[in-house]
């Protein structure tokens, strides 16, 4: 600080020289990098990189825009560039960005040459705080991709391709009988919750942040559902803590030193203890290798068991490993499911006319008080809320790291070990792709429209895509209309898509109409604050699928009248 104290009031020649330096590097990296942008984007040549973004700030890049406000920006970078392949550099480090609905249905065909194998070292490494040895022995070993065929020129051993053999484990175990028992078991932990709620069906009982009460609902429908009952007697602050693990996470991704961060890696120290104490209690009152298939109070269901099974046959596994393994599941599980239920339910409460027309829906799905799963989950209106919601409020800014020097795009060059985002982001929300309503009932794409994905026999303006569909599906026999998501390859990506689509979207839809079904029948819920549609998504979320409201949403309650 003295130095520069000197420089600029001591020596002020010397200062002009040096900002005249700064700013001429600035410039000239500016007019270069323009140029190369330009004469990229006019090349006629058969394979070329995608166009890199101009930058002012040598060993900088891109970083500032792009750290500021990532959404906003590829935003408007996929727009100037006419939704055609652009490339970031992020410090020392390039970024290749897909914007186009083609482009990235075409990327996922080409799925099995691609993984997003950096990205689950990044999150193990930062978010579970995974020990080195299980970074080591079963991330870091395995390069062979989750496919049944191990990717170019990798030689691991088949029972050690981790990254396979748990995406076969969720496809089985999240689907069918399997499947079936664990929704039962999330929807009666869901309707026990509800039932023992301290309220009333006269008076209101007001809400503080109906997400955060949300969250703690589900959450704990979620867990019990997969891990079993006994976790949250062995830890009565799992809901709690968990909760700030959750916030603390944007800040644990960025890599900071402990000091920096103390309550963040005190939030995650408490919830890796939580989960070391629940894993000793389960195993001295019942032995892994003893628990049946079915699900239990300690163990919970067969998939758990299961991928516990798999994880400590890797190399490396001990009990902190297991507890960092049991942290990302509990993440994974609720990041998203937890603010997409608060959503539906916020998003169904701002519109007015839509809970009439939901709620015939919902109660013509029980039958003698239980829960028809497949029937409202069939539903097309409840469907189509569904997927709205997650248009709106997933921004799924998808991670590939390409492998092979197979080219996934045809007239486009891509480096081997190159890594690709692909923008779901801006897909979801790319007027040319979107259905956008008529000029009388104009239906915007920043805006909730519960009937978006809905197609009506012989009416052209009806379904998702602004491009009608060819062939009109028939009509019901209520003269209702069909759920649909026809022309919206890779605009409507929540789960991702091709052979890593995720694995578990069943049971995430299940859960989410599940959970909007038994609170709409057996509670009346309200928003309080007169400007609810203000609210906002978190966008420190953003690069977690499901952003969550931004604030508290102040709400009340009362148990419906059946």
């Amino acid at each position: 600080m003295n130095a520069l104290a000197y420089m600029l009031y001591e020596r002020p020649d010397r200062a002009v020289v040096v900002v005249t330096f700064a700013v001429l590097i600035c410039t000239l990296t500016y007019v270069i990098t323009s140029t190369k942008s330009a004469l990229s984007a006019r090349s006629n040549a058969t394979a070329r990189e995608p166009i890199g973004v101009p930058y002012w700030l040598p060993g900088v890049g891109n970083l500032v825009p792009w750290m500021r406000d990532t959404h906003g920006y590829v935003t408007r970078l996929a727009e100037h560039y006419g939704r055609k392949p652009f490339r970031v550099r992020l410090a020392n480090q390039k970024f290749y960005c897909l914007s186009s609905p083609e482009d990235i249905a075409a990327f996922f065909k080409a799925g099995w040459t691609e993984t997003s194998l950096a990205t689950t070292m990044m999150v193990m490494k930062y978010v579970a705080g995974a020990p080195k040895s299980v970074l080591e022995g079963v991330y870091g070993k395995d390069n062979s991709g989750i496919s049944t065929k191990p990717l170019p020129g990798t030689n691991v051993p088949p029972e050690k391709r981790f990254y396979h053999l748990h995406h076969r484990l969720v496809v089985a175990q999240m689907s069918g009988r399997r499947l079936r028992s664990v929704t039962a078991r999330f929807i009666e932990s869901l309707e026990r919750q509800l039932r023992n709620l301290d309220v009333g069906s006269k008076e209101w009982t007001p809400i503080p942040d109906l997400h955060r009460w949300l969250g703690g609902i589900v959450f704990r429908a979620s867990v019990e559902s997969l891990c079993g009952t006994q976790i949250f007697n062995v830890n009565p602050t799992l809901a709690e803590d968990f909760r700030a693990f959750y916030q603390a996470v944007p800040t644990l991704l960025q890599g900071l030193p402990t000091f920096m961060a103390p309550k963040a890696y005190a939030a995650r120290a408490r919830m890796l203890s939580n989960l070391k104490k629940w894993n000793r209690a389960a195993r001295s009152h019942l032995s892994l290798d003893s628990a049946g298939p079915e699900w239990d109070e300690w163990w919970g269901c067969e998939f758990v068991k299961k991928r516990k099974e798999l994880y400590v046959s890797m190399d490396g596994v001990d009990e902190d490993g297991m507890a960092s393994d049991d942290l990302i599941l509990l993440f994974v599980t609720n990041v998203n499911i937890v603010p997409a239920v608060s959503w539906m339910i916020i998003n169904a409460l701002r519109t007015p006319s839509l809970l009439p027309r939901v709620l015939p829906e919902v109660y013509a799905a029980f039958c003698d008080g239980k829960l028809d799963v497949d029937k409202v989950c069939n539903n097309a209106l409840l469907q189509s809320v569904y997927a709205e919601t997650l248009r709106l409020h997933t921004t799924n800014m998808l991670s590939r790291y390409i492998h092979t020097d197979e080219q996934p795009l045809k007239g486009w060059a891509f480096p081997k070990k190159a890594m690709v985002f692909l923008l779901g982001n801006v897909t979801a929300f790319d007027e040319n792709v979107w259905n956008t309503g008529t000029k009388e009932h104009p239906h915007p794409v920043n805006e909730f429209w519960p009937d978006r994905f809905l197609l009506y026999a012989g009416k052209e303006t009806s379904g998702p895509s602004r491009t009608p569909a060819t062939a009109r599906p028939p009509a019901t026999e209520a003269g209702g209309p069909t759920f649909s998501i026809a022309g919206l390859a890779g605009a409507w990506v929540p789960y991702g898509g091709g052979e890593s689509m995720c694995p578990g979207r069943n049971f995430a839809k299940q859960e989410m109409i599940g959970s909007f079904a038994m609170l709409s029948r057996m509670l009346e819920l309200e928003l309080t604050d007169s400007d609810a549609a203000k609210y906002e998504p978190d966008k420190a979320f953003f690069f977690f699928g499901t952003m969550p409201p931004k604030g508290q949403i102040p709400a009340r309650v009362r148990r419906r009248q059946l």
